[in-house]
């Protein structure tokens, strides 16, 4: 104990550079905890948004969506299952017309609720108003549609409904969570009490959501369930798989974003502690002479950097909540989105997460200068001297080389799957490895050309010191895979957030989008004949099916009549397609993604089985299209097929192309089919309200690039200081061989013009070479992409970094004016 208290005191004489390192490792931690709280909350903001819907219930059983279906639930068959049952909460849904004016024309789903019943399922809460005395002719609205029809608690709210129209009072204003959570993306949805909707449309429910007593007998319950209500659909409320696929996808930045941050942690840390265990060779010196055992210096050292990172850890944790904060207040934009309401997630996990990384990643760094230090003689540490000049010229620049030309090289050949995903990421690792090789045989080059040109000598030294000094060679290889792996990382994001927006605008070609009641084929011929459509098709689609025997979920099952489908949702491999899509309603044919086909394994021609609840039907493969729309989990049968199977009668869906503006078109489709339009938007207001729950992360992620920067930045003021203490006695010499104060300068900024740019060409080079691999890391999940470097990041990054390192050089500039020769030559 006592030495350690020697130590730990002779660890605080040096407050300035333990305050660099503490505030190292207080930084990093910072950004470690920010990752882990961000993460946490688009995971929640994932979850809440595909359980919206579902609240805490197991199951849903609903009437069939089918000619000929039983109207309301049999409630009594439920009876046997009481005991298994924590709840049953059956609705009412219906659809009610609001149209103060032909152009303000809007259904609301309406949900008939015992609201004492539906709170304990999927409870939201009121802004404004209150659900006591919940009876009578009551509704609530969100606050979205509020805000939209500038309704207020106490108004008044004319609804048609059963061919009447009755007269509401707002009762309160929903808090944008639950079953609200996304309402810009679901539509306008209405609460009133169950009694009032059953004097309109007769007594029952049409919707029923159960939770179950014990989890583990989910499987079991839902097979009887399923016989017991064999003329209902019985369905699983949240699917995991899908819930888990699709967070994955979009939390593949932030993994990356983790790799960066504890890439630049480690090397900051680093430095630090380099520089402070040389600083304190003196005092571990004393020790090894007074007997202290190497093994028990290094125990002890060890122990010494695990406080040190516990305590940075725990200081980050603070200035992690801080980034957190600032993060939403930047980019979670108050535009109605559900992301904007989210909460930032986080607790004793990222706390006791942060704080052992902080540990572990601080042990990691502290070990290579520890046991540089415990191998020392007590006769070295007597006479020990900084050494930072590197005196063997290394050949690993081919091995470098040959990293980043098998980078260059392969990645067109890789398939777009698991192994070449994994393949890709070893690729673009090698990219940085080649890079820190290859580095300072490259500015050895540079230094010898220009020593050729004829430059001032100041200059030539200044370039030939980033070759041969440790530190300056290790800014240099800072600062180039810094910008290297920030531009990578926007690269990724640019180019999944780019590939969204494209998709939006060269593949959805159509301009509105709309919901008929009862459509059929002569309402497609009445949707022709409106003033303003070019071209028009209908559609049917299904979100609950699943594939294969593994019953991979399927975002969507379109059923379409012919190829005039893909005129206005344009896929990847639509030539190669075509003689399937003729024979498409020939059999039992399916057409399914190439995502689909390397998730599941299938080849052209295998046989594929689809169930629909009960129902499972076998399809032959007939052909693979590109898209990224549902994450790809998409697949197209015949329309015959999909009404024989999922029992549609009706269209789903109708895409309206026009020659007139947008609006416009969508006012006279409204104007033509008044009170049968259940749902009507244009593309861009489809757009607008798809994009809460991704532009938002790729906006709030960005900021990581920035704080990459900012940690490398610290990183190499570090060094510099370190390499200006090592460097005294070089000046001194310099000093002492005639070089003026003004000499010296000049070839202190030569280093860091040299570092500067040579670290953003060798660093934007790199970057570009990895990008090469992003189509097989990002197209597992997300489908076929082109890649989208960042430029705008490229351009931004090189010439901020470029100034940072002059004005980062300017303190050793200072010193290096103020040196005493007498003290310099006999610094150690």
């Amino acid at each position: 104990m006592i030495l350690f208290k020697y130590l730990w005191k002779s660890l605080l004489e040096k407050k300035a550079r333990t305050f660099l390192v503490l505030f190292s490792i207080a930084v990093s931690a910072a950004l470690i905890f920010a990752n882990e709280g961000f993460k946490g909350t688009i995971e929640y903001m994932f979850h809440e948004a595909n359980t919206r819907n579902a609240g805490n219930s197991d199951f849903l059983i609903e009437v069939k969506k089918e000619a000929g279906a039983v109207e309301w639930v049999d409630i009594d068959l439920l009876r046997e299952y009481r005991k298994e049952l924590e709840y049953v909460c059956p609705i009412q849904s219906q659809q009610a017309l609001y149209a103060p004016n032909v152009e303000d024309m809007y259904y609301f789903q309406i949900y008939g609720v015992n609201m004492k019943e539906f709170q304990e399922h999927n409870p939201f809460g009121l802004q404004q108003g209150s659900y006591e005395e919940w009876n009578g002719f009551k509704v609530i609205i969100g606050d979205i549609y509020a805000k939209r029809y500038s309704f207020s608690v106490g108004d008044t709210i004319i609804l048609e409904m059963n061919g009447n129209k009755h007269s509401f009072t707002i009762a309160g204003i929903a808090n944008q969570e639950g079953i609200y959570s996304r309402e810009l993306a679901d539509g306008g949805r209405l609460f009133m009490p169950k009694e009032t909707l059953e004097a309109i449309y007769g007594e029952g429910s049409n919707i029923v959501y159960l939770k179950v007593k014990e989890p583990s007998k989910r499987e079991e319950l839902y097979e009887r369930l399923s016989r017991t209500f064999s003329d209902y659909q019985v369905e699983y409320t949240v699917d995991s798989k899908l819930i888990d696929a699709e967070i994955s996808n979009y939390l593949l930045p932030f993994r990356a974003s983790s790799l960066a941050v504890i890439f630049m942690t480690m090397f900051i840390i680093s430095t630090g502690f380099g520089m402070i265990t040389s600083e304190r060779i003196s005092s571990l010196g004393i020790l090894r002479s007074l007997g202290v055992t190497r093994k028990r210096v290094k125990r002890i050292l060890i122990l010494e950097s695990a406080g040190i990172g516990a305590i940075g850890g725990l200081i980050g944790c603070v200035f992690g909540i801080g980034v957190l904060v600032l993060i939403k207040d930047l980019f979670f934009q108050d535009d109605g989105s559900f992301a904007n309401s989210a909460p930032l997630q986080f607790g004793m996990k990222e706390i006791i997460t942060t704080t052992l990384a902080a540990i572990l990643i601080t042990g990691a760094c502290a070990i290579l200068s520890i046991n540089k230090v415990a191998k020392l003689q007590i006769k070295e540490i007597i006479l020990y001297q900084r050494n930072q000049k590197l005196t063997k010229k290394s050949k690993l620049w081919m091995v470098g080389f040959v990293f980043i030309l098998t980078a260059l090289v392969l990645p067109p050949y890789l398939p777009t799957s698991i192994f070449g995903m994994v393949v890709g990421c070893i690729l673009a690792t090698g990219v940085l490895a080649g890079l820190v090789l290859i580095i300072p045989g490259f500015i050895g080059m540079l230094a010898e050309a220009f020593n050729k040109l004829g430059l001032p000598q100041e200059i030539y030294l200044g370039i030939r010191n980033v070759s041969e000094d440790k530190a300056l060679l290790g800014n240099l290889k800072l600062f180039s895979a810094m910008i290297a792996i920030v531009v990578y990382m926007a690269s990724i994001f640019h180019t999944m957030s780019y590939d969204l927006h494209y998709t939006w605008d060269h593949q959805h070609l159509y301009d509105v989008s709309f919901i008929l009641r009862e459509a059929d084929e002569e309402s497609l011929k009445r949707v022709k004949e409106v003033d303003g459509v070019t071209e028009a098709v209908g559609y049917y689609e299904n979100y609950n099916c699943k594939l294969g025997e593994d019953e991979l979920f399927l975002n969507m099952l379109y059923g379409i009549e012919d190829d005039s489908f893909f005129e206005m949702n344009v896929v990847g491999g639509l030539d190669e397609i075509k003689p399937a899509l003729l024979e498409l309603n020939q059999g039992k044919h399916i057409i399914i993604t190439n995502i689909l086909k390397m998730k599941l394994g299938v080849q052209l021609g295998d046989t594929l089985k689809i169930r629909y609840g009960e129902k499972v039907e076998n399809y032959k493969i007939t052909g693979f299209v590109d898209t990224n729309l549902g994450i790809g989990h998409v697949a197209y049968i015949s329309g015959d097929n999909f009404k024989s199977f999922i029992g549609a009668a009706y269209y789903d869906t109708f895409k309206v192309d026009g020659n007139v503006d947008p609006d416009t078109l969508k006012l006279n489709l409204k104007r033509e089919f008044t009170k049968d339009i259940l749902s009507i938007n244009t593309k861009q207001e489809q757009e607008r309200a798809n994009a809460d729950k991704v532009d938002t992360m790729f906006n709030a992620i960005s900021i990581y690039t920035y704080f990459a920067v900012g940690v490398g930045m610290l990183g190499m003021f570090n060094n510099i200081m370190s390499g200006f203490l090592e460097r005294k006695r070089s000046f001194a010499l310099y000093r002492c061989i005639g070089m003026s104060n003004k000499g010296i300068s000049k070839m202190l900024i030569s280093e860091s013009i040299t570092i500067g740019l040579s670290g953003s060409l060798i660093g934007l080079t790199a970057s570009l070479i990895m990008t090469a691999t992003i189509p097989q890391i990002v197209g597992v999940m997300w489908g076929k992409v082109a890649t989208q470097p960042a430029y705008t990041v490229m351009a931004v990054l090189s010439i901020t970094g470029f100034i940072t390192m002059l004005m980062v050089s300017i303190l050793p500039l200072t010193k290096s004016r103020k040196i005493s020769i007498m003290e310099s030559m006999r610094y150690e």
